[in-house]
């Protein structure tokens, strides 16, 4: 696996919109195995761990890394930047 590598700090933001929303979304990710899946489900909540932080949903996969997510809804990682490492540390 991949070192984790720190999601945009604003698009962590758009994590905990749609958490908080409790509604559907289209989720469009890379699988471990490096495959596109994309889901449509709710996301319950966050979670960091010393592998990543982590967004837990309701279909499977469960727990989604979130350095692996291409899009939520029609936001997309990429358009976000990177994460300034002082601004958010992985415990």
């Amino acid at each position: 696996m991949k070192p984790y590598k720190p999601i945009s700090c604003s698009f962590y933001d758009v994590i905990e919109h749609y958490a908080t929303l409790r509604q559907k979304v289209a989720i469009r990710f890379r699988s471990e195995k490096g495959a596109e899946e994309t889901i449509e489900t709710l996301i319950l909540d966050t979670k960091t761990t010393s592998e990543g932080e982590f967004m837990l949903v309701k279909e499977e996969p469960k727990a989604l890394r979130m350095d692996r997510i291409i899009s939520i809804g029609s936001e997309k990682l990429e358009d976000f930047g990177e994460c300034k490492i002082e601004d958010r540390k992985i415990k």
